[in-house]
């Protein structure tokens, strides 16, 4: 058997064939028919005694092999609980994490926001800087005797000149 399937192989490797797996479904069954016809001839050579002997190794390997798959079948079943809290544990840190993203954005907003606030605060003191100066300016005129302030009362004129802040009074300039 062995002798007509080399020569196959030979033919078929001869024609440029892929026979690869072919080569090794027979190569299996070849081997199978072996092992078969040598544990036949092994049976049939055995004793009574030697039965029983196989027989209770057999049972002990299968005793063996159901110890082994109840003690990976805990494993297994440990091993899916952990992946579970890691699951878990995973979609925590997914809710964390977005609940920073969006406390970063909110931040980035304030920061624009309060940015835009100080330009807008620089803006107003450099206007007031301005109104300062020009306050300053009339208040020595008015030092140098070349005006004279008029009491305005608890409102705003058009012209004014000194404020007191403290009763929002004003004067304003007659010159």
């Amino acid at each position: 058997m062995v002798n007509q399937a080399n020569i196959t192989f030979k033919y078929l490797q001869g024609v440029g064939a892929n026979y690869g797996s072919f080569y090794k479904v027979i190569t299996g069954y070849i081997e199978h028919r072996f092992y078969s016809q040598d544990a036949e001839r092994e049976e049939n050579m055995l004793s009574l005694s030697a039965w029983q002997k196989n027989y209770e190794n057999a049972i002990l390997s299968a005793n063996e092999a159901e110890r082994v798959i109840l003690r990976t079948e805990g494993e297994r079943e440990k091993v899916k609980e952990k992946e579970e809290v890691v699951k878990r544990q995973i979609e925590d840190l997914k809710q964390v994490l977005a609940h920073y993203e969006n406390e970063k954005e909110r931040l980035k907003h304030d920061e624009v926001k309060y940015k835009e606030a100080h330009e807008v605060a620089k803006v107003r003191m450099q206007e007031l800087g301005t109104q300062l100066k020009e306050a300053q300016a009339k208040q020595r005129e008015i030092d140098r005797g070349g005006c004279s302030l008029v009491y305005g009362g608890p409102r705003e004129p058009p012209c004014v000149v000194n404020v007191n802040l403290k009763t929002n009074d004003w004067f304003f300039c007659t010159c």
